[in-house]
């Protein structure tokens, strides 16, 4: 519930998923890069190689909106590790993924390693006639640091532009994307 609240940054803190969670019933919030910084993950989260079925996850109508797990990311060393999602139905017009949907391009190194989306559908839609991207099944948009050792299986990804089965949109080299 601590994760849902939009409002606990975790910065310096420890998640673990320690059983299987089914979110089927479950409102789960996406987010908007109005709160960036405020209100954006940076801490770890350990997903404990735990299944987490049937998120489901819809922004609309937001130019900025942002839907995934964890929809925004900030903070230097900010660490995504061990997480198995399973049957995602995620939407957003914009920064849409399976982990995450935003990062920021200042003073952000973060880390993805051993994540897993397999099954469910991850969509950009149109907004205000434009948007539709950053989707990916892994990250909507990624600046800097590692994504590797992820996978996804079984998902429909579908965006306007930068839409990708890994992660939609990478920056220059600093988007260390690699292993997956």
């Amino acid at each position: 519930d601590q994760m849902n609240n939009k409002k606990n940054t975790f910065a310096g803190k420890t998640i673990k998923v320690v059983n299987d969670i089914d979110m089927a019933g479950v409102t789960y919030y996406g987010g908007s890069i109005n709160s960036y910084p405020s209100y954006c993950f940076k801490g770890t989260f350990d997903g404990g190689e735990k299944e987490i079925s049937n998120l489901t996850i819809t922004v609309e109508n937001d130019i900025n909106g942002a839907a995934a797990l964890i929809p925004t990311l900030a903070g230097d060393g900010t660490t995504i590790k061990n997480v198995i999602l399973k049957n995602v139905n995620i939407s957003s017009s914009h920064y849409a993924g399976g982990i995450w949907g935003y990062t920021t391009s200042q003073n952000c190194w973060i880390k993805v390693t051993n994540c897993h989306v397999e099954g469910g559908t991850i969509t950009g839609n149109i907004c205000n006639g434009d948007n539709a991207d950053k989707v990916g099944g892994i990250g909507g948009i990624f600046y800097d640091g590692i994504v590797s050792g992820c996978s996804v299986k079984d998902v429909t990804i579908t965006g306007y532009r930068d839409t990708a089965g890994i992660v939609g949109w990478a920056a220059d080299s600093r988007a260390n994307i690699k292993n997956n």
